[in-house]
Parts: structure tokens; sequence; C-alpha cells
């Protein structure tokens, strides 16, 4: 660890202004007051005496310096500490039972295996897609938009990225698809021949909904783990 520079601090503790004054005013002062033998000695040796004021001096600062120092990493260490304790508490929190039934019923409508996110893992190439494969996606971006929230803060902020995430993904499928099949559904990008970007937009909006997919199974994986650890 680097040893803590005394100009950084100097001014920030009261230990240090009043160490300074005391070594820097007080000692001078004391010395000139002395006794005739002691400014005797100045008088006759004046550089041996400012060389020893000066070591007294430097080592005083240098103690007071590396107090205030201790004093700094006692309070970082006990900060830690309580850091650490609130989180541990919160971790041993016990969940409400609204929770419990609440992301029971989520993991039921929109399960981790099967489904759309299978579908978005395996098959969604951002090209074409099957609207049927997408519908649990659909409800859950429907059926959560308002009520259904949870108590706890940060499974409650996992939601909200997981709806907004599913939000912006159905949004640019139903703005950037057209509809090409009835039965079974299937839409497919609009080709590049109809948009004013021609072939390059038609690659930017494919990678962008490849990246939406991605984000919305990342946030459902975020979701469960926070469940998971929330002992839900």
């Amino acid at each position: 660890m680097d040893e803590p520079n005394p100009f950084k601090r100097f001014g920030q503790s009261s230990v240090y202004i009043v160490g300074t004054a005391v070594v820097g005013i007080g000692l001078p002062t004391w010395l000139l007051l002395a006794s005739k033998s002691v400014r005797k000695v100045i008088n006759t040796h004046g550089v041996i005496s400012f060389g020893a004021f000066l070591v007294v001096t430097v080592t005083a600062l240098l103690w007071i310096d590396r107090l205030i120092a201790s004093r700094h990493e006692a309070r970082r260490e006990r900060d830690a500490l309580k850091a650490e304790l609130a989180a541990s508490q919160k971790e041993l929190e016990a969940p409400s039972a609204r929770d419990i039934a609440l992301f029971k019923q989520f993991e039921e409508e929109f399960p981790s295996a099967g489904g759309p996110l299978e579908y978005l893992r395996e098959s969604f190439n951002g090209k074409q897609w099957r609207l049927e494969a997408l519908e649990e996606l659909d409800a859950f971006q429907e059926s959560w938009r308002y009520g259904r929230t949870f108590d706890d803060l940060e499974i409650e902020a996992a939601r909200k990225a997981l709806w907004t995430a599913a939000d912006d993904f159905t949004t640019m499928l139903s703005n950037e698809g057209d509809l090409v099949n009835d039965e079974p559904p299937v839409a497919r990008l609009i080709e590049a021949r109809l948009r004013h970007g021609g072939q390059q937009e038609w690659e930017d909006v494919r990678r962008r909904l490849l990246d939406s997919a991605k984000t919305v199974i990342k946030a459902h994986e975020e979701l469960v783990l926070v469940g998971r650890k929330r002992r839900l």
C-alpha cells in the first residue's frame, strides 16, 4: 500500500492542523524563551540547532501523519464492516408470502425452459419469426404491465428490467416486421428494398433485434437468479 501523502490531507484534519501549529510555532517559541545557556548554544551552533529543529519538526509531522492515516484506515474498515453486515442482514430477511406466490406465478407463466426463451436462444435469427412461439412473451408484457409488483426492492428492480426488455423487443418486432403467413402466423423483417436505407438499414435493424432478444434472455436469467438468492 502506498504511503499516505501528508500534503493531500493537510488542512483536512484538525489534529494535523493543531499538531503542525504546536511543532511549527510552539517549539521555536520555546527555544527563543529558553535560558540564556540555550540561546548561547543556538547563537554559537546556529546551523546545528536549526538542523536539530528541522529533524524534530519532520519527525513530529510524520508521526502525526501516521496517526491520521491509521485513523482513516480504521474508519474505512469500520464502514466496510457496516456495509457487509447490512448486506448480510438483507439476505437473511425472510421474503413476504406475497412475493413467494408472485414469483411462483412468474415461473409458471414465463418459465426458463421451453417457451419463448428457448425459441429466442435456439431459433430466432432476426430475419423471420413464428408469432406463436412468442405468445408467452407477449402475455408477460401485457399482464405484468401493472399491478404485479414485488415487495422486495431488488427483485422488483429485476422485474422492471425484464418487462422493459420484453416491451422494447415486442415493440421492435411489431414495427419492423411484416406478416407473411397466417397459418401458422409468421412474420419477417421488412425487406431491404422497401427501406429508405436499403440493405444497410436492414442489417442494422436485424442486429438490433438480435441484441434485444439477448437482453430479454439476460434479464430473465437475472430475475430468476435474484429470486433464488432471495429464497422465493
